[in-house]
């Protein structure tokens, strides 16, 4: 669980145009068309991994209904998308359309919390995709230093990112 966090943010970096990719351009303003993106998005895992495929409108998730875990989660964040003025807001919720998909109180009593994998705060730009990351299918279980820790550092270090570097 936590390696497909980890991969998460890596891959919500590359859909962000790097720093340096910019210098390099001498000038010029990137572009990253929509096959690029899906291309980057495009995750394969080992046949034996089960797995069922959703999309929601801002984020992407493959998931494992035997470990009730997202396998992994990618999403494209971008500076608009990084500056949406939405507030956090959402009650975690089982998706119904998702076999396996674990119940908001999966975690109870066991000292995790649910750590969104494609973070809310990356969604503030749309009131469905805000919904939609409370979804258990985009969670994992985190330890509390983890989630308010270094994961919530990272997130906010990928959004700093997406609105110096953003090529969309």
């Amino acid at each position: 669980a936590l390696a497909a966090g980890w991969f998460v943010l890596v891959a919500a970096a590359i859909g962000v145009g790097f720093h340096g990719a910019r210098r390099a351009a001498a000038g010029r303003r990137l572009s990253m068309t929509p096959m690029l993106c899906q291309r980057l998005q495009a995750v394969r895992l080992p046949a034996q991994c089960q797995n069922q495929a959703v999309r929601y409108c801002g984020f992407n998730v493959n998931y494992n209904a035997r470990y009730h875990l997202p396998n992994c989660v990618t999403y494209t964040i971008t500076s608009a998308k990084a500056d949406g003025a939405l507030e956090r807001q959402g009650k975690f919720a089982a998706d119904p359309s998702v076999a396996g998909c674990a119940g908001p109180d999966a975690y109870a009593g066991s000292g995790y919390q649910r750590g969104h994998m494609a973070p809310a705060g990356d969604m503030r730009w749309s009131a469905r995709a805000m919904a939609e990351s409370f979804l258990m299918t985009n969670v994992c279980p985190q330890s509390k230093s983890l989630n308010e820790g270094g994961w919530g550092k990272l997130e906010e270090k990928v959004r700093e990112w997406a609105r110096r570097d953003s090529v969309l």
